[in-house]
This record gives C-alpha cells, structure tokens and sequence, in this order.
C-alpha cells in the first residue's frame, strides 16, 4: 500500500485519473487479501494486485473501459465468486471462496486529498 498512494499522486499530479480497486471483504480460499489495492490509471499504467488471476485480469479489463468513459464513472462495488459452479458472478477460480471488491474513480480535483494520505 505504501506505494500505491504515491503512483495515484504522481498520476493525478499529471492530470491522468485513476481507478483504485480494493479488496474491501473476502470469505474462505480467496486470493485477494481484505485490504489488498490495485490501481489502474487512463494511460494504462497498473500498481498492486486484488489477487490475480483470471478474476483481476477481467477486472482490470472493467477498470480501463470504465476511464474510456469518463463522464458515466460512478463508484462500485463488485463481488466475485471463486466456485466455477457459481451461476452469477463467476470470476473464474477455483479457489472456492469470494471477496467484493470496490472500484473508486480519482482525478486531478481529488489530489489534495491523496496528499494528505501520502
């Protein structure tokens, strides 16, 4: 997490916004730690990890198409399912267990504020 805040800065700093994905819950074999962050910012540019795999790649993949289209951005929260017999929210693991991951949209307005953080 130390460097997360300072690559969000930087980015921000250079007018490029960002979408922070953090682990924010997660139940039984789920690779992503509650606390885990990942940043995706507009020029494609990409920091930690929300537990890799399948799971982060297709959710890294949302994160760019959701900064294609700035104007529509609202923060979210998605959860994922690690059993491949889900019938909703499949994230394609194995690993039998689940975690909700929220997606927040930072821009140049919201630097303050990351100062402060850093």
């Amino acid at each position: 997490m130390k460097k997360v805040f300072p690559f969000i800065k930087e980015r921000l700093s250079r007018n490029i916004p960002v979408m922070l994905m953090t682990v924010i819950q997660r139940a039984g074999s789920s690779p992503g730690k509650t606390g885990f962050k990942m940043v995706v910012a507009a020029d494609g540019k990409l920091l930690g990890s929300i537990g890799g795999g399948t799971m982060e790649h297709l959710l890294v993949e949302k994160a760019k198409k959701q900064l294609q289209i700035l104007s529509e951005l609202k923060p979210c929260l998605l959860f994922q399912d690690h059993d491949p017999d889900a019938k909703d929210n499949r994230s394609g693991m194995i690993c039998s267990g689940s975690q909700y991951v929220s997606f927040s949209f930072l821009e140049k307005k919201d630097l303050p504020l990351v100062e402060q953080v850093c």
